[in-house]
């Protein structure tokens, strides 16, 4: 899909209820919710057939080595946008998201009203960071 048209979105996530109160939250005309996958093995055929704007993972922390796959599905696919929303409340972990070139990373505590507009920033290429990780990550002060 082009960055001018529907934001197309495959969504990386093992909860049902999550995925489907995402789907309900990126709705058209701008999003276009392609489907959902319960696990990174998973994402990887799906990513082939699907061919998204924008990956979304939705994951606690770095279950299962999301952040780790998402830099290389990223170095394969540099058109591909990736956005993180997590649970999980360490800024490490979430700094880690950042300098690992993820275009989005947001927090499962962020305001729904804010989620859609910011991944529609990342799927455009520009950085959105979630307002609950950026006061994470200002409490979390300069890394040693």
């Amino acid at each position: 899909m082009s960055p001018d048209g529907p934001i197309g979105v495959l969504c990386v996530e093992s909860n049902q209820g999550m995925c489907e109160a995402l789907q309900r939250l990126l709705a058209p005309p701008r999003f276009v919710w392609l489907g959902a996958v319960g696990s990174l093995t998973e994402a990887d055929d799906a990513l082939q057939r699907l061919r998204p704007t924008l990956l979304l993972i939705a994951a606690t922390g770095n279950e299962g080595g999301a952040i780790e796959w998402a830099r290389g599905v990223k170095a394969s696919r540099p058109d591909l946008r990736v956005a993180l929303l997590t649970a999980d409340g360490n800024p490490d972990l979430l700094a880690e998201a950042l300098w690992a070139g993820l275009d989005g990373v947001l927090s499962k505590l962020d305001d729904p009203a804010t989620i859609a507009p910011l991944l529609a920033r990342a799927a455009a290429g520009q950085p959105a960071v979630g307002p609950e990780v950026q006061r994470l990550l200002a409490a979390r002060g300069p890394a040693a």
